[in-house]
């Protein structure tokens, strides 16, 4: 486990299938890996902030386009269609959460 100064919470170890037939040592490394999450590159900070405005944006979008009679799918499609076509998001970072 390591302590992330950031958040405060604390980040146990990677756990998959497997993992027990190799040898790891999670005292060395992993909390001064842990640690570095906090800290992000000039490049990281503007791909956040890129991700951030195409997100605005889709939202925007959606806002504009709900109305009466429109169904959650037409919704998260034009959410999804504005992430793509205005900002080449093929991914989103998450899924539609949409209530009506």
């Amino acid at each position: 486990e390591a302590d992330n100064t950031d958040s405060g919470l604390v980040l146990p170890p990677a756990k998959f299938s497997g993992i027990e037939n190799l040898a790891t040592n999670t005292n060395l490394l992993y909390p001064i890996i842990a640690e570095l999450r906090v800290f992000k590159t000039d490049d990281e900070l503007e791909l956040m902030r890129y991700a951030s405005k195409i997100g605005s944006d889709a939202h925007k979008s959606v806002m504009k386009t709900v109305k009466p009679g429109i169904y959650e799918y037409q919704l998260e499609s034009m959410f999804r269609h504005t992430s793509y076509f205005n900002g080449g998001c093929r991914h989103l970072g998450y899924t539609c959460i949409a209530a009506w």
